[in-house]
């Protein structure tokens, strides 16, 4: 089962008290059947009881659109428009195998 987990929002401002679900979108680009496309999807994150990290609980697709020029502009555009305050860039993020989390 893939899921997001979020140790920290650094920096970010954010309306959720602590210990709220926040709403995040996450966008990232994928090569199929030999054409790129890019893709937003709405993330809700939800506290994890007794630890300071968030965990996802639900995932909404909200965008796929062909090869975008710039993909951060295409996601914070996204963002605007739906009221997004937190997105996952795919290139800070990191894969961990849950067992040895």
């Amino acid at each position: 089962m893939a899921r997001f987990e979020i140790d920290a929002f650094e920096g970010a401002e954010l309306d959720a008290a602590e210990g709220e679900a926040i709403e995040a979108l996450y966008y990232n680009w994928a090569d199929l059947a030999g054409d790129t496309i890019c893709f937003a999807v709405a993330i809700r994150m939800e506290p994890v009881e007794g630890a300071v990290r968030y965990r996802s609980t639900a995932f909404k697709p909200l965008d796929v659109s062909a090869d975008v020029p710039d993909l951060d502009a295409y996601a914070h555009k996204l963002a605007e428009a739906g009221g997004y305050r937190l997105l996952i860039d795919p290139d800070t993020m990191r894969i961990v195998d849950p067992r040895d989390a």
